[in-house]
């Protein structure tokens, strides 16, 4: 059998989809948008080092939870972290990187705030001269980092 007699046969030109184009690679973000980390040095790491050595041998007081130190700490810490081999300068980074940190400034700078020695004993209130000091870095960092927040945001933002 074949055609219809009558009807006759009409072809339609066949329609085509334009082909669709392979999908595209990420594009990395430009360098200015992501810094680099400069390597650690070794007076980082000696730091950490000592970081550390001192939450793992007084976890009472240098512990997650940061609490204000009894002053002089330093000198009552020093003779056992010798005989760890940890170096002086590296104690001495990470007390003054600890102290300086602003989870230790917000415990100092609390109302009734206590000093703390190593076995987690409080011994002594903080002093108003040494709060004030803590309320003062406080406001410096929280400057610093509006300042960085609008300089990342650009010109016209």
């Amino acid at each position: 059998m074949g055609p219809h007699p009558k009807r006759k046969i009409i072809s339609l030109a066949r329609v085509t989809a334009p082909p669709i184009p392979p999908p595209r690679a990420p594009v990395p973000p430009p360098a200015e948008t992501a810094p680099l980390k400069p390597p650690k040095t070794s007076r980082t790491l000696a730091r950490e080092a000592a970081l550390k050595w001192l939450s793992e041998t007084y976890p009472l007081a240098f512990g997650v939870e940061a609490r204000p130190l009894a002053l002089g700490i330093g000198h009552q810490v020093w003779p056992q972290a010798k005989t760890a081999g940890v170096q002086h300068r590296a104690l001495h980074d990470a007390l003054k990187w600890r102290t300086s940190s602003f989870r230790y400034l917000n415990a100092l700078s609390r109302d009734g705030a206590m000093r703390f020695d190593l076995e987690g004993n409080a011994v002594a209130p903080v002093s108003g001269e040494h709060r004030r000091r803590a309320l003062e870095m406080k406001a410096e960092f929280d400057r610093v980092q509006r300042e960085r927040a609008e300089a990342l945001k650009g010109p016209g933002s």
